[in-house]
């Protein structure tokens, strides 16, 4: 009881093309139909529910309070704790999406309206062996049933259902490319946000989610996102590539990887938005582990290992991070 419950970590289609080729256990029967939910540039949070009615809110890594809060959420949903707590049941339920608007991040047409939760996932069960439901319909019914209208339900984005055949690299390809021209469309205009609330403006991307593929393990394995140049936090050809660039070195590595947005990802995640020189540490240790995480299908397609670029990355990273906690 009481045990975070981290929201599976998405990849790009590459990552997974990848695992798909090198391992037999994780390659479906048939082709994966996607829908997809419009990418919210907020910060990932969660409320667990146990069965016996008590609640934690949570970020993307840790449990939160209102003393120790992240963006204002625990304190969210200390006060709508009554609302929560009616959705106890037989087991676990923690409910994921994006706590955002005024003041979380910047740059996006989300950030020109009032916070609110706007939830893309629920998942029934513990850690592991969760089902995991992503229907939209599914999530408001569950919510609708106790009158719980606080918060925002993703839809799916209208055009996004596609096939992919992992077995078939010119099928990915092609559908490849339709989903590109997707991501240009929405980073031009958030097109859940113009009609939620009227206002236009920038979008960060779109979440893929592998339908009928509910168990926590095997979603995890097929969710994939795609990101507008503005938001990715690596440097690539296009938001969705079918197979790894190979960087050509350590240096390439760096560029590619050790980003604006990267940078400014750690300082939110890692050091809850502040520059304060005590959380170096943090910073760096999460920077290496992310970039660790993330370059697996890279590094091999160069032939390089993580020991041969970690000092790489770790000294680019300090540089940025000592170059914006001097600027303050």
């Amino acid at each position: 009881m009481n045990k975070h419950t981290r929201f599976p970590d998405i990849e790009g289609l590459h990552n997974i093309v990848k695992m798909f080729n090198k391992y037999e256990y994780m390659r479906p029967t048939s082709p994966i139909t996607y829908k997809g939910k419009i990418k919210l540039h907020g910060t990932n949070s969660a409320v667990r529910v146990y069965t016996d009615g008590s609640v934690t809110a949570q970020s993307r890594e840790n449990d939160i309070t209102p003393e120790k809060d992240n963006a204002g959420f625990a304190k969210w949903v200390k006060e709508h704790f009554l609302q929560f707590c009616q959705l106890r049941g037989e087991q676990q339920v923690t409910i994921f999406g994006e706590f955002c608007g005024k003041g979380i991040n910047a740059g996006c047409a989300i950030h020109q309206v009032d916070k609110h939760f706007a939830v893309f996932m629920v998942q029934i069960g513990d850690n592991e062996t969760g089902t995991c439901i992503v229907e939209p319909d599914e999530i408001a019914q569950l919510f609708g049933q106790f009158g719980i209208d606080f918060l925002k339900v993703l839809p799916w984005y209208a055009p996004a259902e596609i096939v992919l055949d992992y077995s078939d690299q010119e099928q990915l390809r092609n559908q490849a490319e339709k989903i590109n021209a997707l991501i240009t469309e929405v980073e031009k205009c958030d097109p859940w946000v113009k009609q939620t609330y009227g206002v236009e403006g920038v979008g960060e991307g779109i979440v893929y989610y592998p339908i009928g593929y509910n168990e926590r393990t095997r979603f995890s394995h097929f969710v994939f996102k795609a990101k507008g140049s503005l938001h990715s936090v690596k440097v690539q050809s296009a938001p969705v590539i079918v197979n790894p660039e190979v960087v050509k070195s350590v240096s390439e590595f760096v560029k590619t990887f050790v980003t604006e947005n990267r940078i400014n990802q750690a300082i939110s995640v890692a050091c809850n938005g502040e520059l304060d020189r005590k959380l170096t540490k943090n910073f760096l240790s999460w920077i290496c582990k992310d970039v660790q995480k993330e370059s697996v299908v890279e590094l091999e397609a160069a032939g390089l290992e993580w020991k041969q670029v970690c000092g790489a990355v770790q000294k680019a990273a300090q540089q940025q991070w000592l170059e914006k906690t001097t600027a303050i």
